[in-house]
């Protein structure tokens, strides 16, 4: 009978909602373990926390039914709204209570993980929604606002698993309707994800199929492969081989996330289905296409056939050029055909022509509104720097592609990610290993996320890089292992491979493990007087790695002279292609390689050509990783005054280089941390994640997804920043973190 507005504004009334009402994680705690007396796991706990939302007697009857059970755990995971004690209890208490108009709505409206009064109107055919949300909304009937405007709505976990069931033993036949009036409420708002969740409920692979077509090449070219991979999943390969469009589409999520077996499968159905002139209409919808857009389409199974074919260069090229010859001005995918052709001069070690490639890719994404390629290819133009051994050039330009990256709205785009590991890549050359962890822990995130598998297999080389070069060999076995079993299931650019592979040898050698890394090289079958090969970044060098280790432990065999015959020949092909970055450091190897040799005048000589091209740009980590093995070369043109100045410095580099040791729990950081005063106990690197994502409104299970782990271990990281701030809420923490300056 108030005006509850009147009120609030004046400050005349105190208001007791919801999540006053629910329990906390402490309170959850201690009301199960020491008032129910269940002796419960912090996992349990928290799972149950989860599924009850604090709501106290749900607790309390799943405590109840928790008393002498053995299965504890299986009974936490089925503890749902179907459970005979909570069904009989909303029943009772909360449903039978509603009028029939709130009873329909609630049924109905259960399909939905969020509600607004339109979306509610929408699926269920009616225009009385937005009063029914108030009226729950006031009465709290277990409904919680999801935005401070009160727009979005969700139920409690429990209270939408009884309308589920309720609407499927009462209306089971009209679920599929509602979804697909959802599905189509969703599309009309551009919100693609849940439409296609929606259609998929429906059982509707038709509507799911045209959905995806619809929008694919905006799921590109916001760098959203990962989700369009999914989607294309979802669908009957028939449905796929019946439509062109789905073919190349899934043609390209297949080479994105390393399936490229597949991807000839695809792109042949849809050249098939072109040339074809006799097939059944309901496996031929698109038989009619205008010529111009079969041209079109011919035209992106040529580019994603180059893509897909770098290893035979010239049948690459000669795709690319088709590719441009069909596609229309200003298409997307003239810019990938680009970096094709930047892929085969890169190929032949022909870094000039490979740069500039790049370069057009990037101009030609950027005229046409994709940035996420553009962002890719800015940060291929950078690595041709990186070969020339610009390392200070390529860092703006991957700090570029960073900015490239930045959408209008303010977001950035997961491709930021490539650009990231590669900055984190220069400042690991450059001994700066704080910044490197920055940018590559990073870097990482977002790549994983983004489900591109060349780019994630980089991150996870350098990111164990970076590990060995602080002394953490846990946590670069950790990255290698993650690497490899990726590398392993799927097929990556060859240079990638090779990054990988020659970060792999480097690890067994520096675990004292060199018998396997002589057998590692002895499998990949490295042909000692084969043909240096620039698709696969100079990939002697791995032979030639192990047999310079292998020699200089025992200098008396043979070893060594192979390793410097190889090296002259590595050193030609790459002064040959313009690869300073590639000179460098085989010349060290080549001074390693003398010097074990008792030719000292050579070593100089060799180590003095290698200082003389890695000044200008501050190369550090290429002389310092090889440890006591150079040092004695250094002191030695020190003394002698050959390059004596960025010889010391690298000697003052060796001597600060101060290993970090690994961090005991599984969110260990190499990166030491200052935390600010005032906390009870420090929190990790992964709790500092969780408490900044607090600050949004995703949900536990939407900053699951986010990082990537379990709602449980969302929940648990949530409790242990609660009891580190001395926090009982979500805003009490943020508050408290505040004040810190933590976030």
């Amino acid at each position: 009978p108030w005006s509850i507005a009147r009120l609030r504004v004046s400050n005349q009334m105190t208001e007791i909602r919801v999540e006053d009402l629910r329990f906390d994680s402490p309170q959850v705690d201690e009301f199960l373990n020491q008032v129910m007396g269940l002796n419960l796991s912090t996992d349990q706990v928290t799972d149950l926390d989860s599924r009850t939302e604090g709501w106290a007697a749900g607790l309390q009857m799943a405590a109840l039914s928790m008393r002498d059970r053995v299965d504890v755990d299986e009974f936490i995971q089925s503890f749902a709204g179907s459970h005979r004690f909570i069904l009989d209890y909303l029943i009772e208490e909360v449903l039978n209570q509603q009028t029939r108009q709130v009873q329909e709505f609630l049924l109905r409206t259960s399909i939905l993980e969020r509600l607004s009064a339109a979306l509610c109107d929408a699926v269920r055919l009616q225009d009385d929604s937005q009063e029914i949300l108030v009226e729950l909304d006031q009465t709290n009937l277990f409904i919680f606002p999801m935005d401070s405007e009160r727009c979005w709505y969700r139920y409690h976990h429990l209270f939408a698993e009884l309308l589920q069931n309720r609407l499927g033993n009462q209306l089971g036949g009209e679920i599929p309707l509602l979804h697909r009036r959802a599905s189509d409420w969703f599309a009309g708002a551009g919100l693609i994800d849940e439409a296609i969740r929606h259609a998929a409920l429906a059982g509707d692979p038709e509507r799911i199929a045209a959905l995806v077509e619809g929008s694919a090449m905006q799921m590109f070219i916001q760098s959203r492969i990962g989700a369009l991979s999914k989607w294309m999943e979802m669908l009957p390969d028939d449905l796929i081989r019946s439509r062109p469009w789905l073919c190349i589409y899934h043609a390209w999520t297949l080479y994105w996330v390393g399936r490229r077996d597949r991807v000839e499968v695809y792109l042949t159905h849809a050249e098939n289905s072109l040339n074809s002139s006799s097939l059944e209409k309901e496996l031929l919808e698109w038989a009619n296409l205008q010529q111009g857009e079969k041209k079109h389409i011919a035209g992106y199974i040529a580019a994603l056939r180059a893509y897909n074919t770098l290893r035979d260069i010239p049948y690459a090229v000669a795709m690319a050029q088709r590719a441009i010859d069909l596609l229309p001005e200003g298409d997307h995918m003239l810019a990938t055909t680009e970096i094709t052709i930047g892929g085969a001069y890169w190929a032949e070690g022909n870094v000039e022509e490979s740069e500039q490639a790049f370069a057009r890719a990037r101009s030609l994404a950027l005229e046409s509104g994709f940035q996420a390629i553009a962002v890719s290819a800015t940060c291929y133009q950078g690595t041709q720097q990186v070969k020339q051994g610009h390392l200070r050039e390529a860092l703006a330009t991957f700090q570029h592609a960073a900015e490239l990256a930045k959408l209008p709205d303010g977001r950035t785009l997961l491709a930021s990610g490539l650009a990231e590991i590669k900055i984190g890549k220069l400042h690991l050359e450059w001994n700066r290993l704080s910044e490197a962890a920055e940018y590559l822990e990073n870097g990482v995130r977002k790549l994983d996320r983004l489900a591109n598998i060349d780019f994630l297999v980089e991150g996870l080389t350098w990111s164990a890089e970076l590990a060995l070069a602080m002394g953490d060999v846990r946590a670069a076995s950790d990255h290698l292992h993650n690497a490899l079993r990726l590398a392993e299931v799927s097929e990556i650019d060859p240079w990638v491979d090779t990054w990988l592979n020659h970060l792999y040898l480097k690890y067994l050698i520096q675990s004292d493990r060199l018998s396997e890394a002589v057998g590692w090289v002895r499998e990949a079958d490295i042909d000692y007087h084969g043909e240096m090969d620039y698709l696969y970044d100079l990939h002697h060098q791995l032979l030639a790695r192990v047999l310079l280790v292998q020699g200089m432990n025992d200098p008396s065999g043979a070893d060594l002279a192979e390793a410097r015959r190889l090296l002259d020949r590595l050193l030609l092909a790459a002064e040959n292609a313009g690869w300073v970055n590639e000179r460098i450091a085989i010349q060290v190897m080549r001074a390693l390689a003398a010097c074990w040799m008792e030719d000292e005048a050579q070593a100089l000589s060799d180590l003095a050509g290698a200082l003389d091209l890695a000044e200008r740009d501050g190369y550090v980590r290429t002389f310092i990783d090889w440890g006591g093995w150079i040092r004695p070369i250094l002191e030695r043109c020190v003394e002698d005054g050959v390059r004596s100045s960025y010889a010391g410095k690298l000697i003052t580099e060796m001597d600060r280089d101060i290993k970090i040791p690994p961090q005991p729990d599984a969110d260990r950081s190499p990166v030491p941390r200052q935390d600010p005063p005032g906390l009870i106990e420090p929190l990790s690197a992964r709790e500092l994640e969780v408490l900044r994502l607090l600050r949004t409104e995703l949900s536990v299970p939407e900053i699951a997804d986010e990082l990537i782990i379990a709602p449980s271990t969302v929940r648990t990281h949530i409790k242990n920043i609660y009891s580190k701030l001395d926090a009982h809420s979500r805003l009490e923490a943020l508050r408290k973190a505040a004040d810190l300056d933590i976030i």
